[in-house]
């Protein structure tokens, strides 16, 4: 009797984690920096799923990225992430510091882009200018051209 109960355990469990796996979707952002200037320095990463998110500065997600493997100015990667709206903003930290620098009048000295946006001038997008829709079991394909002022 107490063997029946184990087997059935044993075997129920298996069958659980498999409709469970079923149930799990894998969404990825496949993103390739382009226009990399430097080989010093870092790239910042920060995915935003929202204007104010974007506007406080407060990302859903964030890395570092190293540009050991910058290629002609370029450098690709992935990042596995939930379904949602989303937008990617990177700056070049070229000096290392951890931080944007800036010229006079908070224009950016440093490479800075937005997902599938190519800035133009000097006004900030909006979220909803760089924003893109990232489906259930979807590998999306994401373009950041970095724009260097003033260099």
């Amino acid at each position: 009797m107490i063997m029946t109960g184990i087997m059935r355990h044993i075997i129920l469990i298996p069958g659980l984690l498999l409709l469970t796996m079923q149930n799990i979707s894998t969404q990825t952002i496949a993103v390739r920096m382009e226009n990399i200037r430097t080989a010093t320095g870092k790239l910042y990463v920060a995915v935003f799923d929202s204007q104010e998110g974007f506007k406080t500065e407060n990302p859903v997600f964030e890395t570092v990225v190293g540009k050991s493997g910058v290629n002609d100015g370029a450098l690709s990667f992935e990042i596995p992430f939930r379904k949602g709206q989303f937008g990617i903003a990177v700056y070049d930290d070229a000096n290392d510091n951890g931080k944007m620098d800036y010229y006079h009048f908070r224009i950016p000295s440093e490479g800075f882009g937005f997902s599938n946006y190519l800035s133009r001038g000097f006004n900030t997008p909006e979220y909803e200018d760089f924003s893109f829709t990232l489906a259930e079991n979807e590998c999306k394909k994401i373009r950041v051209k970095l724009r260097y002022i003033g260099k």
